[in-house]
């Protein structure tokens, strides 16, 4: 990862500011996503993902050389991606979470490192990983075609990357809040179908995705949102025009967000949606596969 700052230019990029948020999120980051709520959106979406995983590599004869786990953060996945690789390379944008993905897997060094890197200029060799898997990670990237050319670059030929992302049409009803002027702009994801031209751009064969809804359920309108900030996930990767949703937050700014979110309370809670497509891409292969 480079970080480049001079006096001219001080301004954090927006990828500084997605490893501040999560690097503040690491103390309780595990606690928020994984011990204590099995029905997260992290949890939720890596479940799907790993079927995807399973689905389609886990009848390999020999397993899989060399597995990237790109935005590993605190290395929750560590256990079961490990057992499908012989060498596990765990890449996060936060030094935070890798200091904690070392603590919690200590004597694991010969065949698993944990590197600091940015997913856009990845400090990989290239064509090493005959995997690459990544949960949720991928949509803080300002540079999405960046992205799609490391994952491309890192690949083996015949190698095959899947991730999830968010993308458009993910966190309703907050956009009503927007509206309001209650919060600021939210993160503007792309639709599904811009990751594959990315992807096609940079050169993989076969790339395929489907779409599905995911939703969190919350207590209070007031629970949504230190849901998000616990996971480091109310950090924007633009900055708000709107100076007034910006502002001191007030007992009546609070009041005002709660009401209107109990507009959209379900019997399991007020829920927070997500849109979140899981993607397979193909390095240099032909083989057909099924989603």
């Amino acid at each position: 990862m480079t970080i480049a700052s001079t006096a001219m230019n001080s301004r954090p990029t927006p990828q500084k500011n997605v490893q501040r948020a999560f690097d503040r999120a690491a103390q309780r980051y595990y606690d928020h996503c994984y011990a204590l709520n099995r029905e997260s959106l992290q949890q939720q979406s890596a479940g799907l993902l790993l079927q995807q995983l399973y689905r389609q590599h886990q009848p390999m004869a020999g397993g899989v050389k060399q597995l990237l786990d790109l935005g590993c953060g605190m290395g929750v996945h560590w256990p079961k991606l490990k057992a499908l690789s012989e060498y596990y390379t765990g890449v996060d944008l936060s030094a935070q979470m890798i200091s904690q993905a070392r603590l919690r897997y200590p004597g694991e060094h010969s065949c698993t490192r944990w590197i600091v890197g940015d997913a856009q200029a990845m400090p990989l060799q290239s064509g090493f990983a005959d995997r690459v898997f990544s949960n949720l990670a991928l949509q803080w990237c300002a540079d999405r075609q960046a992205v799609a050319n490391e994952l491309y670059r890192v690949s083996k030929p015949g190698g095959v990357v899947h991730f999830s992302t968010l993308v458009a049409g993910s966190l309703t009803p907050l956009e009503h809040l927007v509206e309001l002027g209650l919060l600021p702009v939210l993160n503007n994801y792309p639709a599904a179908a811009k990751w594959q031209q990315h992807l096609l751009q940079a050169g993989f064969t076969q790339v395929q995705w489907q779409q599905v809804e995911v939703a969190t359920f919350h207590n209070s309108g007031t629970d949504l949102l230190r849901s998000m900030k616990n996971i480091g996930a109310s950090q924007r990767q633009k900055h708000s025009p709107n100076r007034a949703a910006q502002g001191l937050r007030t007992p009546h700014w609070l009041q005002q967000v709660n009401a209107e979110l109990e507009r959209y309370r379900q019997p399991q809670g007020i829920p927070l949606n997500y849109q979140v497509a899981l993607v397979s891409a193909t390095k240099g292969s032909s083989k057909h596969l099924h989603l």
